[in-house]
């Protein structure tokens, strides 16, 4: 198994995020990681398609040897948890910069890393640019629909503070900073 791959750094974020009353944005976290997943596995299992397999059965990088991978090449699901999890990682973090320089380095942070991860995947020759191209997208509506069902669920709660007073004053760093 490789490492990270099982998203315990993602659930460590979560923990963190819930243990300082960030409720919404470590749920946020877990949904987008178990849906960019889920639709993985729906979309390579519609569209099974081959992977290109240009090198044989092993890749060498960095002085070490992997495993081609057996699953179907159609959309990359690197690309899909790259752009959902850095995407949504990024979101949370530029809602609490306090400078809008800061909130685009943030996003910019992101948009490298997922980059590189999309460009090592057909470096490596286990997805065509297409597969990419496919995940950067589907990542990017999964993230999107988290996070407005986020700005939807910050809505409600706020409408509903009186009722949950342990709560009260959280939204001070849930909403985006406007600069005057």
């Amino acid at each position: 198994r490789r490492a990270g791959a099982d998203g315990r750094g993602l659930a460590v974020a979560a923990v963190l995020l819930w243990r300082e009353r960030h409720h919404l944005s470590a749920l946020l976290l877990l949904v987008t990681l178990v849906g960019a997943r889920s639709l993985i596995s729906l979309l390579k299992q519609f569209y099974d398609r081959p992977r290109p397999g240009l090198f044989g059965d092993e890749i060498r990088a960095l002085g070490m040897t992997f495993d081609y991978p057996a699953s179907a090449s159609f959309p990359s699901g690197h690309a899909i948890t790259a752009v959902a999890v850095f995407g949504t990682l990024a979101y949370l973090v530029a809602r609490l910069e306090p400078s809008r320089s800061q909130r685009r380095m943030t996003l910019l942070g992101a948009l490298l890393v997922v980059v590189l991860i999309g460009f090592s995947r057909i470096y490596f020759s286990v997805h065509y640019p297409s597969d990419v191209l496919a995940g950067f997208l589907a990542g990017l509506v999964w993230a999107t629909f988290c996070a407005f069902a986020l700005e939807l669920g910050t809505y409600a709660v706020k409408r509903n503070r009186a009722e949950v007073p342990e709560e009260a004053g959280l939204e001070e760093g849930m909403g985006p900073v406007r600069e005057s």
